[in-house]
């Protein structure tokens, strides 16, 4: 075998192995967003151009996501992503039928030559569609068997994700986080309502705990997704345990988690707020610090709040409470509400 032979083989041996790795994505349990991450990282295993750009027709949007190849100038770069999707979004949103997978000469000004691209369209069964492009300085021209790699990358990542925002929809008619076993924030918000009701029948009150996970950022990438995962789920139980039997846990962000606390005014939700961090404090997880900060806010008698507004007072006080312990700390003090293992 000549040498020319061993590496088209290599190549076709990255290539498969690739497209299979994109395909198990399907299984993952990660969060929608980091499956696009991964499957970008993928693609650009095989693919090497200044400028690639996915678009993909999600729940609520179409959603554009753009990375700049080795070498390629980070200013035009982004400039050429922005034009690219704006096309993009013209595309997805035009008239019903199949994109034609021309190559594009896009005339939108930026900040150096305008961007040359080729888009590689898909469709799933779903009638979701999709685009993945690739984009450069000057003119593409592609070989057969590139051609047909970037149609395999669409089709594969276009049904991945497919698959990932099915899934999502599903989550959001049910009530429970698929992750943590906890309410979802559709659920939360429902249970929010139905408390500000009770509250205004009865006058009694009720409050709201919020909690906040950082620092999993650093240990999903040193120690991967899943043990971040494992971090969500364990401080699930945690506060499960922590909390009373009539209140509430619900998992309404990424690292974010709320608990309703029916009847309790601001002393009891204080010591409910107390005992939690008490038993948060216990626990240590290996693989890196993280911080928990936790906030309460009431709905006080006489009040006309919608469960959105609660929730992002309650929200407010939590970005309050993190300003606190910076101060805090910047004097060398402890801040009582944050845990570093």
């Amino acid at each position: 075998m000549s040498a020319t032979e061993a590496r088209l083989l290599d190549r076709a041996r990255q290539e498969t192995r690739v497209l299979a790795e994109i395909f198990q994505l399907t299984a993952s349990q990660a969060e929608y967003a980091e499956i696009v991450h991964q499957a970008l990282d993928l693609v650009e295993m095989v693919v090497s151009a200044p400028v690639l750009c996915l678009s993909i027709q999600e729940i609520e949007a179409i959603g554009h996501y753009a990375r700049a190849g080795r070498g390629a100038d980070g200013g035009w770069a982004e400039e050429a992503g922005r034009a690219i999707a704006r096309s993009h979004e013209q595309l997805l949103r035009g008239a019903p039928g199949e994109p034609h997978p021309e190559p594009h000469f896009n005339p939108i000004p930026v900040s150096g030559p305008a961007p040359w691209f080729l888009t590689f369209p898909a469709w799933t069964r779903s009638g979701r569609s999709g685009t993945l492009a690739v984009g450069a300085p000057e003119a593409l021209q592609l070989g057969r068997e590139e051609e047909h790699l970037m149609r395999r990358l669409t089709e594969h990542i276009v049904l991945v994700l497919d698959h990932a925002l099915l899934l999502e929809q599903i989550e959001r008619l049910e009530s429970i986080d698929r992750l943590t076993g906890t309410l979802n924030q559709r659920r939360l918000l429902d249970i929010l309502a139905d408390e500000i009701r009770r509250h205004h029948h009865t006058g009694r009150c009720f409050s709201l705990l919020v909690l906040d996970v950082e620092g999993l950022d650093g240990i999903n990438r040193s120690y991967g997704r899943p043990y971040g995962n494992h971090i969500l789920r364990r401080l699930a139980g945690l506060i499960r345990e922590s909390i009373r039997p009539i209140d509430t846990i619900a998992r309404y962000g990424l690292d974010e988690f709320a608990v309703v606390l029916p009847e309790a005014d601001e002393p009891e939700a204080q010591m409910v707020l107390e005992a939690l961090r008490e038993r948060l404090l216990t626990v240590e997880f290996a693989g890196g610090n993280i911080g928990l900060t936790l906030a309460l806010t009431q709905l006080d008698p006489g009040e006309h709040l919608t469960p959105e507004a609660l929730l992002l007072r309650a929200e407010r006080a939590l970005h309050e409470t993190k300003h606190q312990q910076r101060a805090w700390q910047s004097h060398g003090l402890t801040a009582p509400l944050v845990t570093k293992p």
